[in-house]
């Protein structure tokens, strides 16, 4: 990662120009900082134990540049906030320190718990399905969902979800009684080679909104002639706000 520098402050000093040495030259900072390099005129110092160094006086020249050189030394905790879900549910949580870069930010991932936690993610408690929206950086649930890795700062290090009930969930893989909702037969599959297959298509699509499409897929071949579509993905209705819709169902062939 490439590191950046920003000019902080500077300032001139005069000093008699005689034998001997300046001693304790540093710089007095905030504890949120820590000198990581001090140059003169260009070239690199070694500091003392107190991360001063000492200049000559009697200069060839009329004077020494020095820079010091600091970086943020400030540390952070990333949180985790849900609201809307049992507390059986277990919240993800991160032991590890961030510290900051000189930015003022620092890139973190999601605790590997939290990454199970996407949105549209389902879980039934005691009968009730509650629907996840996604992990936010603000507590409005707004703006991009957090997958992965996000750049968190000093105001900003807490994830934000909530999560929605009651759902009513449609699985189009099987019904209630665990059978097929869509199968495929293939009617010549005897006159296929070992070797030949057909994969077929089905699309379920909402007539009220074009972009409300299921999709399942299958394959057929000589030994399963028979077989079940599998889908991308459930339906999901809100059981307070229940309405009518109405779905077109569509098949194609993908190969022959």
């Amino acid at each position: 990662m490439e590191s950046t520098s920003v000019d902080l402050a500077s300032a001139s000093y005069w000093y008699n120009k005689k034998a001997g040495s300046i001693a304790g030259i540093g710089a007095l900072l905030d504890p949120k900082y820590e000198i990581v390099k001090v140059t003169v005129n260009g070239s690199e110092r070694t500091r003392d134990a107190n991360g001063e160094i000492s200049l000559d006086r009697n200069i060839t020249g009329n004077e020494y540049t020095v820079i010091f050189y600091i970086k943020n030394i400030s540390k952070i905790k990333v949180a985790y906030s849900w609201v809307g879900v049992p507390n059986t549910v277990a919240l993800p949580t991160d032991s590890n320190e961030y510290t900051l870069e000189a930015t003022g930010k620092v890139e973190v991932s999601l605790v590997d718990a939290a990454k199970c936690y996407k949105s549209g993610t389902i879980i039934s408690r005691d009968g009730t399905n509650y629907i996840f929206s996604g992990w936010f950086l603000n507590s409005g649930y707004t703006g991009a969902e957090i997958t992965d890795k996000f750049n968190a700062t000093g105001d900003q290090h807490t994830l934000y979800g909530i999560w929605t009930s009651p759902i009513v969930v449609v699985d189009l893989d099987k019904d209630d009684s665990n059978t097929a909702r869509f199968r495929k037969v293939l009617t010549n599959a005897d006159k296929l080679t070992e070797n030949e297959y057909r994969d077929f298509t089905i699309t379920v699509t909402n007539n009220a909104d074009s972009n409300d499409i299921y999709t399942g897929t299958v394959r057929s071949g000589k030994n399963t002639s028979s077989a079940d579509f599998r889908f991308n993905r459930k339906m999901i209705f809100d059981s307070t706000n229940v309405g009518s819709n109405t779905y077109t169902v569509r098949e194609e062939t993908n190969s022959s």
